[in-house]
């Protein structure tokens, strides 16, 4: 190895020591070795919370509401807040242990060793940046005993996506609610961002304005530019939930173009798309959406939504009871008092009690006691820190999952656990029944179809055809028939003034598994048969049952479309894929297409322009623009020149002359290595023109206002020369920050001057932190390269959009060593201020509307210590230099 090879080596090694470090800096301060913890309120709810006595995380972890979503480590719950006399909703999730794969999955996933909560936030407060919608958070913090939280505001007056295409929508409001829904998906990948969890419920519409909110964020990641292979698994992810009588063929391919397509941007026109680009792309979502369709909670996502209040619980006496809240909504009163565990009585044997109960003289409920002493398991709950579930819990669990596969069976009303010494646990579950039931087969054999008319038989083929669907169901929910010893599950219900119904008359005889298996199912098949053929059924009964069961299929048993196709002609098991359709000005734009040999002897060139670009300088323009003479505010340095170019050309309809004003960046000196890359690799665009073009056009799809680019070249060779320009549209009548801003104090009174100020930084803030999420760094980040319109320094402004970013030429990404290019940026930036006008306040407010939320105060310190520390470094050099220049 030579020298220079080992000073990489050991420069990489540091650079990922300290990169290790730093993550462990950046973990708020959550752990017992660490600290109490933090709380970080959002600056617009601060006096609320506040009055709310909402100022520790001890406050918001014991904060009481109905559970609408459970996990074995976290739930949401939903909560009733007061803003200024009008109630809100609100919802905290709650993460009741923090594990370290989960903060080692958020490390490697930039955010530090963090809870889920503190990574969630941080993405909304990005997505507020990127104007994407999604829900406001409020606060969010970590205790010393590895618990978080996150509180969020509800939005209001909206729908899941699903619940909103089931209702009375016309053709063309469905064709716009999938061309809107297409375009923010888009805009949220062309964020950088991915959303693994892009499910149908977790999507809500507004119906008054249509607007586009994504929620529950705690998965997502952030990248500079997110790949065709995450973009397509995100897009089969709400393919698959989207169910098939919800959402047509058509609607789906308006949602997939208005996607290709992109969000429109101001002053260019759409990239037109090929029919093979589009048929690829479709193709590809397809087949990863039947591949997703095999797991059973995407399966269980495409169900219409349940109920409200349908298995929402209310947890009472810490956590040793549970019940719905439609359940004590309905009891008079509130909750009973015998629920408690200790208010019931214990049967013989104090093992198992079952007992009959009637809430009203129509509705019957049966509860289910039981006590177990099992020192094993109490001895592995403490080892895992979690208690063990009981039956009951799992019944309960299995009677959740049934229901929301759209499965009749017993509802669940209240659940209870509480364990006690070595071992003792006791448990209770009450639930409603399905009705009056009669096990199915003990009904068929009551019925047999020769001694009963012909509308009897109709009702029984029915109900075997009802039972195969219900069976099918039970298998999508990974839910199969326990022992054969068991009794038969499946039942008939009666009910008043109903035809019979098939229903699950027990969870007892039925098992539960984390996902499906082929041999289970054929043997529940095989057991429903055996069962039918003794209760006297026939052929053609058992053909009714099958009907049943395959007319559910899933999309993955369905008949083959477009996308198996394509894949069985293709001959492999992906389709071939396109890349997604160019911008206007592509990232990697044609080159002539010449040998090695050629582009050494006689060389050959790279050049892109806007359309109307040779009607002002020609079609010729690349053999002149070199050589081309600019003068105005001309500026030329180690190789390099920077000039103005004023352009006309007469109108075609008889009017003034057209005029265009350019910036015209030449290279005519750029070292030996890049012009041998280029000559090697003629595509790799090793020139400054073409990368600061692909600098402008990403970052103007991002959202970052930058100059329009008008025209780019590259010229390679010959004998491995390589020359570039690049011409960028003037910002006409605006001004860089350092001249903007003393005339704005000139121009202003002194209150008006300050939130002036106030909001102008917010907005510089804001453009800092969307390139530093992405791990890209300007490197030249000065006050003067800020631009704003002269006329937005006589009032107030709403800035977003209206401060222009200029010089990304230098414009880097660095995923390692990213915290060093941050210190430069911000270091920079607090240098150039030191202009009239600008004052402590001012950099203060950069430095909180900057900061990276749920950071502990040690990061914070080693940030702000290290920047001011290059800061005088670049105040000592400067200073020097001047002193210089005066003696000689």
């Amino acid at each position: 190895m030579t020298v220079f090879q080992i000073l990489l080596v050991i420069v990489a090694v540091a650079s990922s020591l300290l990169f290790l470090v730093l993550g462990l800096l950046r973990t708020p301060r959550q752990a017992r070795w660490r600290g109490r913890g933090f709380v970080e309120v959002h600056p617009r709810y601060r006096t609320l919370l506040r009055e709310h006595q909402l100022t520790d995380v001890d406050h918001f972890l014991s904060l009481s509401g109905v559970i609408v979503s459970g996990h074995p480590d976290r739930h949401v719950s939903r909560l009733q807040l007061t803003d200024d006399c009008r109630p809100f909703t609100a919802y905290l999730k709650r993460e009741q242990r923090v594990s370290w794969k989960v903060r080692l999955t958020s490390a490697l996933a930039g955010f530090g060793l963090v809870s889920r909560s503190v990574r969630e936030a941080r993405i909304l407060q990005a997505l507020q940046r990127e104007a994407i919608g999604c829900p406001e958070w409020l606060a969010v913090g970590e205790d010393g005993h590895g618990r978080a939280f996150l509180l969020v505001r509800a939005i209001e007056n909206a729908v899941d996506l699903g619940s909103y295409l089931r209702g009375q929508l016309t053709v063309g409001h469905r064709c716009g609610v999938a061309r809107a829904l297409g375009m923010a998906v888009a805009r949220i990948h062309e964020a950088g961002l991915m959303h693994p969890d892009l499910y149908a419920k977790h999507i809500l519409v507004t119906p008054d304005d249509g607007r586009i909110h994504f929620l529950d964020w705690q998965r997502s990641q952030r990248h500079r530019l997110v790949s065709w292979r995450r973009r397509c698994r995100d897009l089969a992810a709400l393919h698959a939930t989207v169910a098939d009588e919800v959402a047509s063929p058509r609607e789906r391919l308006v949602c997939l173009l208005a996607y290709l397509r992109g969000e429109p941007v101001e002053g260019t026109t759409p990239a037109a798309l090929s029919a093979s680009t589009v048929q690829a792309a479709r193709a590809a979502v397809e087949v990863v959406a039947r591949r997703l369709l095999g797991r059973r909670h995407i399966r269980e996502k495409r169900q219409p939504a349940l109920e409200a209040a349908a298995q929402e619980w209310i947890k009472i006496d810490g956590e040793a009871l549970c019940v719905t809240s439609a359940f004590r909504d309905s009891w008079p009163g509130g909750t009973p008092d015998w629920l408690a565990l200790d208010r019931q009585p214990l049967g013989a044997g104090n093992q198992l009690t079952r007992r009959w109960l009637a809430l009203s003289p129509e509705h019957r409920t049966l509860l289910v006691r039981r006590r177990s002493r099992r020192p094993l398991a109490a001895l592995w709950a403490w080892v895992r820190r979690r208690p063990l579930a009981s039956p009951e819990q799992r019944h309960a669990a299995l009677l959740f999952r049934l229901q929301r596969h759209a499965v009749p069976a017993p509802r669940v009303l209240a659940m209870g656990q509480r364990s006690g010494f070595l071992g003792r646990q006791d448990s209770f579950l009450l639930t409603e029944p399905a009705g009056d039931t009669v096990p199915l087969d003990v009904w068929l054999s009551r019925q047999l179809p020769t001694n009963g008319s012909q509308n009897e038989a109709m009702r029984r083929w029915r109900l075997l055809h009802d039972a195969g669907a219900m069976l099918h169901r039970m298998h999508d929910a990974s839910c199969f028939l326990d022992r054969p010893g068991d009794a038969f599950p499946l039942a008939v219900r009666h009910a008043q003034d109903e035809m019979p119904r098939i229903v699950l008359a027990s969870p007892e005889g039925v098992c539960l598994r984390r996902q499906s298996l082929p041999e289970m199912e054929q043997r529940d098949l095989a057991r429903v048969r055996d069962a039918l053929l003794a209760s006297g059924c026939d052929g053609l009964d058992l053909d009714r049952f099958e009907a049943g069961y395959t007319a559910t299929a899933t999309l993955e048993e369905a008949a083959p479309t477009a996308a198996i196709l394509a894949r069985r002609q293709n001959g492999t098991g992906v389709p071939v894929v396109v890349p997604l359709p160019p911008t206007v000005f592509a990232a990697s734009p044609a080159t002539e297409t010449r040998s090695l040999w050629h582009r050494l002897w006689r060389g050959a060139r790279c050049v892109l322009n806007r359309p109307d670009w040779p009607g002002f300088v020609g079609a010729d323009w690349a053999d002149r623009v070199m050589d081309a003479t600019v003068t105005d505010r001309f500026h030329e340095k180690q190789g390099r020149s920077t000039g103005r170019w004023i352009l006309e050309k007469p109108d075609a309809s008889g009017g003034p002359p057209r005029r265009l004003a350019v910036y015209l960046k030449r290279h005519h000196e750029l070292p030996w290595w890049h012009g041998l890359g280029a000559l090697l690799w003629p595509r790799g665009q090793w020139s400054p023109a073409m990368q600061e073009c692909r600098h402008l056009e990403w970052a103007r799809q991002q959202g970052v206002p930058v100059p329009e680019v008008v025209a780019a070249a590259e010229f390679i060779g010959p004998w491995g020369r390589l020359r570039s320009c690049l011409a960028v549209e003037e910002l006409t009548d605006m001004l860089p920050l350092h001249e903007a801003v003393p005339l704005a104090a000139a121009r202003l009174d002194p209150a008006t001057f300050r939130l002036w100020k106030k909001t102008l930084v917010a907005e510089m803030a804001r453009l800092a932190r969307m390139l530093h999420d992405r791990r890209c760094f300007h490197k030249d980040l000065y006050l003067c390269h800020f631009y704003i319109a002269k006329e937005d320094t006589t009032a107030l402004q709403t800035w977003r959009g209206r401060v222009f970013l200029i010089d990304l030429h230098r414009m880097t990404y660095h995923r390692w060593t990213w915290w060093l290019w941050q210190v430069k940026d911000l270091a920079q930036l607090l240098y150039s201020s030191e202009v009239t006008g600008v004052d402590v306040r001012d950099r203060l407010a950069f430095w909180r509307e900057y900061r990276e939320m749920g950071t502990s105060p040690r990061v914070d310190l080693f940030l702000r210590r290290w920047v001011l520390f290059k800061w005088r470094r670049y105040r000592n050099h400067n200073l020097r230099r001047k002193k210089h220049w005066q003696i000689s």
